[in-house]
């Protein structure tokens, strides 16, 4: 197979180089649209791969570490791939949970001020990228998860829908609506 990107021999679309790059590039592009990485921030990273990509494509003067802290200036940063925030679109709504109303959630949602590296990312992708660099990702179970496996296998589009329609959500939350 040939690299999409550069040409070159690979045995997946990208050749390892090329789709490290693309990761990379993905990530920085989610934390800039997020408007949440400021100058003079300390980044709190929720695990090792969280504080190992922070490191690596964070060029800003912040902190970066992985010790628990409260204040003003801390941002906690978690990896949480679109397949985990797929499945907790849908427990949401198919799941046994209480139901909420909107000022619940949207009060929830405000509460929740993080930086979220894999927004951007499927478990496969973040599984290679991880590999790339040496480290096993192990991605998280839910029993919600071999069903949307499943469904992605056979139609690949519904996992992006599925993301878009949580973006939508949380916009919608914001706006109060």
């Amino acid at each position: 197979m040939i690299c999409l990107r550069c040409g070159g021999k690979s045995k997946e679309n990208y050749c390892n180089g090329c789709f490290t790059r693309i990761v990379e590039k993905r990530v920085k592009k989610a934390i800039r649209e997020s408007g949440l990485l400021e100058k003079g921030l300390v980044l709190v990273a929720s695990d090792e791969f969280v504080e190992g990509l922070l490191r690596k494509i964070i060029n800003l003067p912040v902190t970066i570490t992985s010790i628990a802290q409260k204040g003003k200036n801390v941002l906690p940063c978690i990896g949480s791939t679109i397949d985990d925030q797929s499945v907790a679109f849908l427990e949401e709504y198919i799941g046994d949970r209480k139901e909420k109303n909107v000022d619940e959630r949207k009060a929830e949602k405000l509460k929740k001020r993080e930086l979220n590296l894999f927004s951007c990312l499927s478990d496969a992708e973040v599984v290679r990228y991880f590999t790339l660099s040496g480290k096993k990702f192990i991605p998280k179970e839910h029993p919600l998860k071999k069903h949307l496996d499943v469904l992605i296998k056979k139609y690949p589009e519904v996992q992006y829908a599925l993301h878009n329609a949580t973006n939508e959500y949380d916009h919608l939350l914001e706006k109060g609506i």
